[in-house]
């Protein structure tokens, strides 16, 4: 919540021998977790009191001057958001499916996620998803509608996506140079090429070209084994996971379909296993 990177606080010179103490965390009275390190800097767009067309109590929505809402109750104008549609991808999905084997598609169709793609919509309602992001609020994960609160459920997502919501949650990370590596021993690219900063880059703000992905593992002189890990791998990043970028995919999703320490914390495991992706990779 606060930056904590601002210049040392001075010291007096009979105080610099002693030892600082550590800070005691503990969960104040909205259940936020509260340090007794007096903050260095707040950031100005930081709740500190009652504000205009927000909350009474800071700690509610802390977040609020920088909330969309609060620009519209300001008089600010306010345009419409640009959203990305991935109906394109979706379709080169739906036709790379029907090129692989009656095998691997079974095993692709086990995962429960590929009907993904022809779920997505080709149009989108720029006006109401702009009204419904102007209305989210992240420091409660609810909308705030006239009528009252409301908020997405596991359940909803279950039934409106038709994805499995049960099962081991699946978290970790890896350093860029990790997913650097994954890229380029799928892509068959050299480390020189991945660092490239041009207008057509393959790897850009952190994401990989979608397009280049499709033409290098789709093609039919890759093993089936590295298309199935393209296809899945683009299908998470268009369907479940997009970003604002529109045209890139990020690596994240490999450190899941390459990693055997990771498979076997999927609800996919052996769908994933008999790919051989662990051996690929």
């Amino acid at each position: 919540m606060y930056e904590d990177d601002g210049p040392e606080d001075d010291v007096d010179e009979g105080e610099a021998d002693v030892e600082e103490q550590p800070p005691v965390v503990t969960r104040g009275p909205y259940g936020r977790f509260m340090s007794s390190r007096p903050p260095r800097y707040v950031a100005t767009w930081l709740v500190q009191g009652p504000m205009d067309g927000g909350p009474e109590d800071g700690s509610v929505i802390p977040s609020f001057g920088a909330h969309v809402a609060r620009y519209i109750w300001d008089g600010e104008d306010r345009r419409f958001l640009r959203c990305h549609t991935r109906a394109g991808v979706c379709r080169d999905l739906t036709d790379w499916l029907e090129r692989f084997t009656a095998a691997t598609t079974t095993r692709i169709r086990q995962t429960g996620l590929s009907h993904l793609p022809s779920i997505m919509h080709d149009h989108l309602d720029f006006q109401l998803i702009s009204a419904f992001v102007e209305r989210w609020q992240p420091d409660t994960n609810t909308f705030h509608l006239p009528f009252g609160k409301m908020t997405i459920m596991l359940h909803n997502v279950h039934h409106i996506l038709g994805i499995r919501v049960d099962g081991d949650m699946v978290v970790g990370d890896l350093p860029s140079d990790q997913y650097r590596t994954l890229v380029g021993g799928l892509l068959q690219l050299t480390p020189e090429k991945l660092q490239v900063k041009t207008q057509n880059a393959i790897y850009k703000n952190g994401g990989v070209h979608t397009d280049q992905i499709i033409a290098r593992c789709r093609s039919e002189e890759q093993l089936e084994a590295i298309q199935a890990i393209g296809y899945m791998w683009v299908l998470l990043g268009n369907t479940l996971f997009t970003d604002k970028s529109g045209t890139g995919t990020h690596p994240s999703f490999l450190s899941e379909l390459c990693i055997e320490d990771n498979l076997e914390r999927l609800g996919y495991t052996s769908t994933f296993h008999v790919f051989g992706l662990t051996r690929v990779c």
